[in-house]
Formats: C-alpha cells, sequence, structure tokens
C-alpha cells in the first residue's frame, strides 16, 4: 500500500502548544518537512485497519542534526524521522480524561476504527548515531510511544530504508514525527516514497 505524498488532503498536521511547528508542503515529488528549531505531528488515517508487516521510505535529507549530548536523551531528543504506526487496540478516554488531555492525545484518539480505541504509537526510527541502531525503547515522556531505532543515516543526500516487523501490527494510521526543536537542529526532509507491506 503506498501512502500518498503529493497531496495533503488525506493528512492531518498538528501544531503542540509550546512549540513551533514544522513548515510541511506537497507536491509532485512528494512531502517536504522545513524544520526550524520545531516540530509537529504529521497523520494519516488509513481507509482501514491493515496488518502491517514491512515499511519502506525513500526520500532526500538536506542539513543534519547536530547533537551536544547523546542522541533520545533529554534535550537532546531530535530524530529527522520516525514513522509511527498508530497500533489498534482498547484504550479509550474518557469524558474527564478528554477535558484535560493535550490535543496530540486526542487526535491519536481520534485516528481509531469507529468504536474502537488504540493502544500506541510504534515508531521506526532514523538515527543518527550509529550505536543507537537495533536498540528499542519506551518513550520516557509517555507509556503510548515505543521507539525502535532501525535505521541509520549517513548525512544529506537521497535515502531509501526499509524494515520488516517483528510481529505483525494491527496499524490504524501512520504518524511522522520529524523534529528539531530540542537541538535546535535546522534542515529539510523530503520523503519521495512511503509503502507499507
Amino acid at each position: 500500500m503506498a501512502i500518498p505524498l503529493s497531496s495533503g488532503s488525506d493528512w492531518k498536521i498538528l501544531a503542540y502548544r509550546k512549540i513551533p511547528a514544522n513548515i510541511v508542503t506537497f507536491g509532485e515529488s512528494g512531502m517536504s518537512v522545513k524544520v526550524q528549531k520545531s516540530a509537529s505531528p504529521i497523520m494519516y488515517k488509513l481507509p482501514e485497519t491493515k496488518k502491517i508487516q514491512s515499511i519502506e521510505v525513500k526520500g532526500k535529507l538536506k542539513g543534519v542534526i547536530q547533537f551536544a549530548g547523546k542522541q533520545g536523551e533529554k534535550k537532546q531528543d531530535d530524530f529527522v524521522l520516525r514513522v509511527g504506526v498508530v497500533v489498534k487496540g482498547d484504550k479509550t478516554l474518557n469524558f474527564f480524561q478528554r477535558s484535560i488531555a493535550p490535543k496530540w492525545i486526542l487526535e491519536l484518539h481520534s485516528l481509531a476504527p469507529q468504536g474502537e480505541g488504540v493502544d500506541h504509537i510504534e515508531f521506526f526510527n532514523v538515527v543518527s548515531d550509529p550505536a543507537l541502531v537495533g536498540k528499542s525503547r519506551k518513550h520516557p515522556l509517555s507509556d503510548l510511544l515505543y521507539e525502535n531505532f532501525v535505521w541509520f543515516s549517513k548525512g544529506e543526500g537521497e535515502f531509501s530504508f526499509s524494515t520488516t516487523l517483528k510481529k505483525p501490527l494491527d496499524g490504524a494510521a501512520i504518524w511522522l514525527s520529524i523534529d528539531g526543536d530540542d537541538t535546535g537542529a535546522e534542515y529539510e526532509i523530503e520523503l519521495t516514497s512511503l509503502v507499507l507491506n
């Protein structure tokens, strides 16, 4: 299943409350995301839940993130690309939770199939530190976020990555995270192909 990248009509772009938003544009060559010390989730709800077995992504990177410490740690938690699968589950929000939840949590739950909930977002990250490849973690800021460090980027230029999942995921949506707010990074990434198998 090829995810459409030339038009933003089926994508939803959010802004965090206290963080500048990325500049996201769509064109014939794909989706372009300009990061200027910024971050913002980019979401695509699948027409129906799919059992996802592998992910392929291609594109081009202009610029890099400079780290003052170890990537992924506090104040260094930026990645040029996280491809997230929103996994169907049974977690839902009650009225009180809905009234106090951050907007991204509300949007996450809106991606669940009608009458169902979500379990978590399973991210597959491009890392700048080769020592991270093969590792995974539950994100320290939320138990809804799991990260797998699967791809290493040598820097600027074209890239082509693919990964086969350890076990198929019941995917309800795709959640892209591209950020530079922690490190003050400025760069641009263009996604030309995103394919789910």
